[in-house]
């Protein structure tokens, strides 16, 4: 089995629960993913407490989160 890593940007977290046209290409690829499990996804993204909660819904995806800069600036 493959395993492939998505390094999103710092701006917007996936599951794409704020939107986001990269965010949302990369869910696809995830949900497709999730319903044929062909590779070992890893994904790194923002944090977000909406996404956090929507990851819970993806059993074939590891999601690895950073915390909001924003929130420090």
């Amino acid at each position: 089995m493959k395993k492939i890593a998505f390094v999103l940007p710092p701006f917007l977290p996936l599951p794409p629960v704020r939107g986001g046209a990269m965010e949302t290409l990369v869910n696809h690829l995830l949900l497709y993913n999730e319903k044929y499990h062909d590779f070992d996804f890893t994904v790194f993204c923002v944090e977000d407490g909406a996404a956090k909660e929507a990851e819970k819904a993806y059993r074939h995806t590891r999601f690895q989160t950073v915390p909001d800069k924003k929130r420090f600036a």
